[in-house]
């Protein structure tokens, strides 16, 4: 984990974005919710440069663009993005899968010279996750993802992975009467990223494995977070990227004086995530049970649950008091016995009721 300087790495920088907004206008989100987020977006699309590109896709059981591609931000078009968040409705389902695919297609050959960000927001329990992570993975290329989930409901996990996928953030509003500024908090955020395309570097003898295969984009209030698996310990590493100054290396020498405990797991549980992405991308059986067994076997090894694992908890501490001696009792016998008396039984009484009967039909024959 690395802490950035002061906010002078967050100085205000010119580099041209293209911002896709794929916005959730189903029924869930009628009232509040809907007006906030379309309040949001207007003041995101006046921030914009005319340098800077955009576009919004509106879903909801369907999907709607308002360009077929990211347009340049200038007057006319910001003046038909502002018309356009104004007039989204809520109504309804939430099926985001081909709005989240257009986004991604929708890319051009001018895209390359910009730093495409796609804002995904919702507040629904969005289903098919297998369909959309091969989605987004299929499609993401060199964009980032940024997610936010509005409510109680969001599908966190959904967002949380497609955020890792696309070196983003998720960020989750739970109070409906937050939503509009912590969007501006966002917006404002993704305006001045610190570093990008960040590399962390170990020296030549040194064997790093990663639990994650990618690490987020830099910007302020944030950390820079990776969890390696190492054959030693190295007496340094490097932090690279690129700033608004051109690119950014720093070295940083590592003293391992305390043994830690812990960060194994949390580099087996990362580990799993990752391969879970790759388990989810693989088209064919044979792959995926191989990728399946290696999940098991990380698993087992780090006493971790995963989607083919768990843990069962088994109490072994004896409730006796230290001081008396346990006895044990063969109850196999007597149950058979009890099982034995209770036949025995029954055939007396059937017996008796035989000799009742009989009895009757003698009386019959009798009279």
């Amino acid at each position: 984990m690395a802490t950035p300087p002061g906010d002078k790495a967050f100085k205000q920088v010119n580099t041209p974005r293209e911002l896709i907004f794929i916005i959730d206008s189903s029924g869930s989100m009628m009232g509040s919710s809907m007006i906030q987020a379309s309040e949001a977006l207007t003041q995101a699309i006046n921030r914009l440069k005319p340098t800077d590109r955009f576009n919004i896709i509106d879903f909801d059981s369907d999907f709607d663009p308002l360009f077929d591609s990211a347009m340049p931000a200038i007057k006319m078009n910001k003046k038909h993005g502002v018309r356009f968040a104004n007039n989204l409705y809520a109504d309804g389902g939430t099926e985001p899968l081909e709005a989240i695919k257009y986004a991604f297609e929708s890319r051009d050959s001018r895209s390359d010279n910009y730093l495409r960000q796609v804002i995904f927001l919702t507040d629904g329990q969005v289903g098919n996750e297998d369909g959309i992570f091969r989605a987004v993975r299929q499609h993401i290329d060199d964009d980032r993802l940024f997610t936010i989930g509005i409510g109680s409901a969001p599908n966190s996990h959904l967002m949380t992975t497609l955020a890792e996928y696309g070196k983003g953030t998720y960020t989750f509003i739970g109070d409906i009467l937050e939503v509009k500024d912590k969007m501006i908090d966002l917006f404002e955020k993704l305006e001045s990223p610190a570093m990008t395309n960040i590399n962390i570097n170990f020296p030549m003898d040194i064997n790093a494995e990663q639990a994650l295969g990618s690490i987020s984009d830099l910007y302020k209030g944030e950390v820079i977070t990776a969890v390696y698996k190492l054959n030693a310990m190295p007496n340094k590493l490097s932090i690279s990227g690129d700033t608004a100054n051109g690119v950014f290396t720093k070295d940083i020498n590592i003293t391992a004086k305390n043994s830690t405990t812990g960060i194994d797991v949390l580099w087996a549980r990362r580990k799993i995530e990752q391969m879970m992405y790759e388990y989810r991308a693989q088209n064919r059986r044979v792959d995926r049970d191989k990728v399946q067994a290696d999940i098991t076997n990380l698993a087992l090894d780090h006493h971790l649950v995963s989607k083919f694992t768990s843990l069962v908890a088994v109490d072994i501490t004896p409730t006796k008091p230290a001081t008396e001696i346990a006895s044990t009792q063969v109850i196999a016998n007597k149950v058979k016995a009890a099982k034995t008396a209770t036949n025995a039984q029954l055939w007396m009484m059937l017996g008796v009721l035989l000799m009742l009967v009989s009895l009757v039909i003698s009386r019959r024959r009798v009279s």
